[in-house]
């Protein structure tokens, strides 16, 4: 049986004919897909991960993918448990990368075989370096409980000095011991760093030391774009190969983005090898007393010329103790001119009411002698 046609009138004949559609409409709502969409806001995240066709399979044997974590350029980071022993690692998967050059895998097992072994309290330890089924990298990593740098900046824009320091001389340390080992860090920012609370007291730790970053071909347009390009020194945006003064520049970079926040603000960051306007601290926060203390520091990391800065990693940890007890110094100082100008000082009080109560005993058997 023929179905029969609705009727058109002279309105339907006349009107223009709807443009066809060409926006992404959501497969749950049918509305379409704006940058910040509703409808998968009010999706728990646990639902939104199960689309994920990892979570779930094992990789290297015996550990199991259970959580997304974050990803980069390189890699792709996930929550793991093991199998057997039930204890939580970070593995990172390589982003398909790792069959371009056998050299540079043999180059990167190697490295990561050298930081397995590494035992610092500020390094994530690299658990294991292998590949998976399809023969891309998988590196496996102690799980740690903390924040990266990187938020923590953004959540506090900028940390008190002593703090800063204390946090920037632990990771000093650490790139001076994995030099001593012979590896050397060729990814530092904020975002490799896990800043973790032990034993009631803040902890920097390193990540993977760039061992992922080494498997990337070299492409000028991604380096660019990447996040240690912004705490990256001259010669390195030149395509020069860094040294030790080029890691130290980096670490200048983020001592300043801790104090400040504002790496990413810098004239000439965002021009490869261009000269980099870094204000002294004095000029930024002329609110701290320790800024000068600390613009020695700076002055001679961040330095355009290698020749200019400190030239060892050593010279460095060394200047970064000194001037964590000089900003130390400073504070206990002011701590007591703020107890003598508003607060009370109990240490003052006690020994105030001892001497009166002395003198009211002299007086006393003075009167009873008479």
């Amino acid at each position: 049986m023929l179905l029969e046609e609705t009727p058109r009138t002279q309105e339907d004949l006349t009107s223009p004919l709807p443009p066809p559609t060409t926006e992404e409409r959501c497969d749950i709502c049918g509305l379409e897909i704006e940058e910040s969409h509703a409808c998968l806001q009010s999706i728990p995240a646990s639902v939104l991960t199960l689309k994920d066709p990892r979570i779930g399979t094992v990789v290297v044997e015996h550990y199991v993918l259970e959580e997304f974590i974050c990803d980069s350029s390189t890699s792709l980071v996930y929550k793991a448990r093991h199998q057997l022993i039930n204890g939580h690692v970070a593995v990172k998967l390589a982003r398909a990368i790792s069959t371009h050059d056998p050299f540079t895998v043999l180059r990167t097992s190697r490295a990561a075989l050298i930081a397995a072994h590494l035992n610092h309290p500020n390094i994530v330890r690299c658990i294991e370096f292998s590949h998976d089924s399809d023969r891309n990298a998988v590196l496996v990593m102690e799980w740690a409980n903390g924040t990266t740098l990187s938020q923590l900046i953004a959540r506090e824009v900028s940390l008190t000095p002593l703090r800063a320091l204390n946090l920037f001389e632990g990771l000093c340390d650490a790139l001076r011991y994995a030099q001593t080992q012979g590896v050397n860090h060729i990814n530092l920012k904020p975002n490799g760093i896990i800043v973790e609370t032990v034993n009631g007291a803040e902890q920097a730790r390193l990540l993977d030391f760039g061992l992922m970053k080494m498997l990337d071909p070299v492409d000028a347009n991604t380096f660019v774009k990447s996040e240690h390009f912004k705490y990256s020194s001259p010669e390195e945006q030149a395509g020069q190969p860094p040294d030790q003064r080029s890691m130290i520049y980096s670490l200048g970079l983020i001592l300043f983005d801790m104090l400040t926040g504002r790496v990413e603000t810098l004239e000439g960051s965002s021009a490869a090898n261009e000269r980099i306007d870094v204000p002294p601290l004095v000029k930024i926060r002329p609110d701290l007393t320790e800024a000068v203390v600390i613009d020695k520091i700076l002055s001679r990391c961040v330095a355009f010329l290698p020749s200019k800065r400190f030239q060892t990693l050593d010279d460095l940890c060394v200047a970064v103790s000194q001037a964590r007890l000089e900003v130390e110094r400073i504070e206990r100082v002011e701590r007591f001119h703020h107890q003598d100008d508003g607060e009370p000082n109990s240490f003052t009080d006690n020994h105030m009411t001892l001497l009166i109560v002395a003198l009211c005993v002299c007086a006393l058997f003075a009167i009873v002698g008479a």
